[in-house]
């Protein structure tokens, strides 16, 4: 299991929220993150997902993060580890951000939220119409997007299937309603 540390109010009234959704991230770059790099080993992964760690520890951004798994890969893409760094750390983030949510109880709904510009897949932009009206899920109940074809628990995951052209470089988020 992903996660096996449960969070009582009785943990820290100020970090209710907090803590489930920073370990929850946590947890997964140090489990998850990664798993999507194609023409890796073993010990290549958990140097980035190492990487990762510590940046996102620190609070760096893609830029920073990208320059930390750089040189663990291999330079024939363009771009590769800012593309690496942005999807593995989206991804974390909605990821803890979900786990989170559940893990305090507080969530009901959710709310997939596209960044509105010429880089979002148009499907994630039907996903997530301008003016803060999208896909609406009830908590435990996946997104979909390409008609109901691809689900997908937050933006970025790929646990339900999700192919990589649908994750890779996801700049989308979720909010979550009670």
């Amino acid at each position: 299991a992903l996660l096996t540390r449960s969070w009582t109010k009785a943990d820290d009234d100020d970090q209710f929220i907090v803590k489930p959704f920073v370990e929850s991230m946590r947890l997964y770059i140090a489990q998850v993150s990664g798993e999507r790099i194609t023409g890796i080993d073993n010990t290549t992964l958990e140097r980035i997902r190492s990487q990762l760690r510590a940046g996102t520890d620190a609070g760096e951004g893609v830029n920073r993060l990208s320059a930390r798994v750089d040189e663990y890969l291999d330079r024939t893409y363009p771009n590769r580890a800012e593309t690496v760094a942005r999807t593995e750390v989206v991804n974390a983030s909605n990821a803890g951000a979900h786990m989170g949510a559940k893990i305090a109880g507080v969530a009901k709904t959710k709310t997939w939220l596209s960044v509105h510009d010429h880089r979002t897949r148009t499907d994630h932009l039907r996903a997530s119409p301008a003016g803060f009206s999208g896909q609406k899920r009830k908590f435990e109940d996946p997104f979909s997007i390409k008609g109901g074809v691809i689900k997908l628990m937050w933006p970025g995951d790929s646990s339900l299937g999700a192919p990589a052209y649908e994750v890779i470089n996801c700049r989308c988020t979720q909010f979550f309603g009670t």
